[in-house]
């Protein structure tokens, strides 16, 4: 997974921009500009609990092309206050994306990034908002057969051909995975996940701020294979177009909850997207934007449905936000 999608040379997420109706998949901020509008009204709001300081960092993981940013953007120009001491932060590998968001973020003070941690040095107060970048970690994937676990493996078969494959060896049975699970039971492991929750929450603990994460999982002790491949918006064999179509996994909430606790940050959540924009105050938004475009209202409402309905993205997306303030 890891070669396929960020190999600097063949890479799908390095050598391409896959989002949108031309791409293979498409965000809830490509749906509608109220998904990335409620992560305004998050953010600002989060921003007035910190005390309103002078001076704070925005981070975003995976800005894609700049949607969710520059949608967010729009409502935080409100408070001209608040964005006197705005600086934004970027985690982006993908040169084409970062083209797109310098034409979105003009005007503010961006920086951008390879990776995570650098971009949460410093000593500012932040707020870090992340949709659909957890899904896109590599997993491994084990096993439960009779001989006990075993490894889920890429090999090459006897026609010289990308196939599956168990290990010969036994594992020891993942953590968190109950050692009576039955055969056939298939365990998903994102092993960078703890390491990257733990270092967002270190620097939480340092500077004081906020972590919101948005994505599709599931809250604890789901089994199962949920790797998947998208090419041209359609579900593809995960070895058939390397480096060309978009891989992901259900993200565990359960991992990201327990690494944060572990460093005694606040949790709230997990809650469905359903639930989260709700409490934004999405549906208010939807009837404004209803009555001042009479002619869209069947469009708006059609975008509303995709984000919250129950067998929409409502119910699989969940939310998540790690907490720290204090008094410095």
């Amino acid at each position: 997974m890891t070669i396929c999608l960020y190999d600097p040379q063949f890479g799908y997420y390095t050598t391409r921009a896959p989002i949108g109706a031309k791409g293979d998949f498409i965000t809830a901020p490509e749906i509608s500009q109220m998904f990335g509008e409620m992560i305004g009204v998050w953010v600002t709001s989060n921003w007035y609990e910190l005390g309103e300081p002078t001076a704070f960092h925005l981070i975003e993981l995976g800005p894609g092309r700049g949607t969710l940013m520059k949608d967010v953007l729009r409502v935080l120009e409100k408070n001209p206050q608040l964005c006197a001491g705005l600086s934004l932060k970027m985690v982006e590998t993908n040169p084409h994306f970062r083209a797109m968001q310098a034409e979105v973020v003009k005007g503010f003070d961006c920086q951008w990034f390879d990776g995570i941690e650098a971009a949460l040095l410093g000593e500012a107060p932040f707020i870090l908002i992340a949709n659909e970048f957890l899904d896109c970690l590599p997993i491994k994937q084990f096993i439960k057969t009779d001989t006990g676990w075993h490894e889920w493996q890429v090999i090459i078969d006897e026609n010289d051909r990308l196939n599956f494959k168990f290990a010969d060896a036994t594992q020891n049975p993942p953590k968190p995975v109950d050692v009576e699970a039955q055969v056939g039971t298939i365990v998903e492991i994102a092993t960078a996940l703890p390491a990257i929750i733990e270092a967002i929450s270190k620097a939480l603990r340092a500077n004081n701020g906020m972590a919101l994460f948005i994505d599709y999982g599931y809250f604890k002790g789901e089994t199962g294979d949920s790797l998947q491949a998208l090419h041209k918006h359609e579900k593809v064999w995960p070895l058939s177009h390397i480096g060309e179509a978009d891989l992901t996994a259900h993200v565990d909430f359960a991992v990201i909850a327990e690494t944060a606790l572990e460093q005694q940050i606040e949790i709230i959540g997990p809650k469905t997207q359903r639930e989260f924009l709700l409490e934004m105050g999405v549906e208010v938004r939807a009837q404004a934007l209803c009555t001042a475009n009479p002619a869209r209202e069947n469009e708006i409402k059609n975008d509303l449905s995709r984000l919250i309905d129950h067998d929409q993205m409502g119910d699989l997306f969940k939310a998540i936000v790690l907490k720290f303030t204090k008094v410095l």
